[in-house]
């Protein structure tokens, strides 16, 4: 696999693995709403492991699935299949700080740092939640929320800067708007509020055990930081094999950025990515000071538009993503990239990119259209109905073929619905990704 192939496979990597069938849904205007259960749409080793049980009961807002799971260090909610597979691999770094905490070679390193001793720092993390359904942060409404808010269709099926940027910032409506440069300092601010105690141990820690340093799982940071304060000296991180995972298995200059530089250089090596794409200025710190958008996927969705350099409509993808406001929907935006990413590698040129809504259509040069939703399962509710409703309308006189792409499943009103209205439903989208770069041979030495 080439630098581009596996700078592709890392991007995919962020990409829910789909579900199994499900219990045929009500014909009836709308779908009633999704209890699944994960003994049938989890493979067994997803469901248990040695430190992980997934619960039964499984929760669909229409979009997304919701999962508890539970292990010795808390019981933690994950919101998509994306984010389980990041919580899973992560409650096995957790199993790895654990174990490492108890060895001599820690407890002589933790007697000779010249900080504290910190004889276990993952119990000391403490359980982060009692009552996780409803309580995790970063879950405020799921993607129903993101449509419904961003409904209203947004003008050549982009957002404007001034509302990228003050989305971004969380500028309020009421009085005159800051300007964008105002913002983009009080992002700053931010950024450096949120991200500053992510040390270059930390990093260094994070790579070992095959973690995203910036990630949302506080006990997680909390476990990495204790050690990290003991192996100041970087002696115990190299003599210990921790057994690595995740992420790290598809280490290239990407992975290689966030876990080398701290959260400043790779703004400053973002902003000039996207300014060498043609990307404005205020358009691109817009984007980067979205606190809402980790430095880790920031890096990620630059590193995919960057593969897609004959594509147009890089700018508008980029200025809708910036009105991400949590990490659920910035995940979304990183998913449709890599799928525009993958179905441009397969050969279907992508010759543009339009937005409607925070929905992204790739149009070939042919003029075929393949609407982006990476879901889990996609049900037929009133929120469907308005994100439909702002795609381009298919022209029956129009030799062009409009597909919709769902890394997940698809419900059968769902499916007879976008029918109707033109577009062809291709549903568990996720394994092809999988597939295909299983089938790619490295040219790496």
């Amino acid at each position: 696999m080439n630098i581009r192939n596996v700078s592709l496979a890392l991007i995919l990597a962020a990409v829910c693995v789909p579900s199994q069938a499900t219990d045929t849904e009500e014909q009836q205007e709308f779908d009633s709403p999704l209890i699944l259960k994960a003994s049938e749409v989890l493979s067994a080793e997803t469901r248990n492991g040695e430190h992980h049980e997934v619960r039964e009961e499984i929760v669909n807002d229409g979009f997304m699935n919701t999962y508890v799971i539970d292990s010795p260090f808390g019981t933690f909610e994950a919101y998509g299949s994306s984010m389980l597979r990041t919580r899973i691999n992560e409650i096995g770094a957790l199993a790895e700080l654990d174990g490492l905490s108890k060895t001599k070679v820690f407890m002589e390193a933790a007697a000779q740092s010249a900080v504290r001793a910190v004889t276990a720092p993952v119990s000391a993390a403490a359980t982060i939640v009692t009552n996780p359904i409803g309580t995790v942060t970063g879950l405020p409404g799921g993607l129903a929320r993101m449509f419904n808010r961003q409904k209203r269709k947004v003008e050549g099926a982009v957002a404007t800067t001034a509302s990228a940027a003050k989305s971004a910032t969380g500028a309020d409506d009421s009085g005159e708007e800051a300007s964008i440069a105002e913002q983009a300092g009080e992002g700053a601010v931010d950024l450096g509020k949120s991200l500053m105690g992510t040390t270059r141990a930390e990093r260094r820690w994070a790579k070992k055990l095959g973690t995203d340093p910036y990630t949302s799982n506080e006990t997680l940071r909390k476990g990495i930081a204790d050690v990290a304060v003991v192996d100041s000296s970087g002696y115990f991180l190299a003599e210990l094999a921790v057994p690595i995972g995740g992420i790290v298995d598809l280490v290239v200059d990407v992975n290689e950025a966030i876990w080398e530089r701290d959260a400043y250089e790779l703004r400053q090596m973002n902003l000039v990515k996207l300014q060498d794409m043609g990307v404005a200025e205020e358009e691109a710190t817009a984007f980067l000071d979205n606190v809402a958008i980790s430095p880790t996927i920031q890096t990620l969705i630059i590193n995919g538009l960057g593969l897609l350099e004959t594509t147009a409509g890089r700018d508008a993808f980029l200025r809708q993503a910036t009105l991400a406001e949590d990490e659920a929907e910035s995940r979304f935006y990183l998913q449709s990239l890599a799928m525009i990413a993958w179905l441009n590698q397969e050969g279907e040129n992508v010759a543009a990119i339009t937005v409607h809504g925070p929905v992204s259509i790739a149009v070939d040069t042919g003029g075929n259209r393949v609407a982006m939703l990476p879901v889990d399962h996609l049900t037929w509710n009133p929120t469907t109905v308005e994100a439909v409703g702002l795609w381009p309308a298919q022209d029956p006189d129009v030799p062009s073929d409009g597909r919709v792409y769902i890394s997940g499943d698809i419900s059968a009103l769902a499916r007879s619905h976008l029918e109707q209205a033109g577009w062809s439903a291709r549903s568990k989208i996720a394994r092809d990704f999988f597939t295909y770069l299983s089938s790619q041979e490295s040219d790496e030495p």
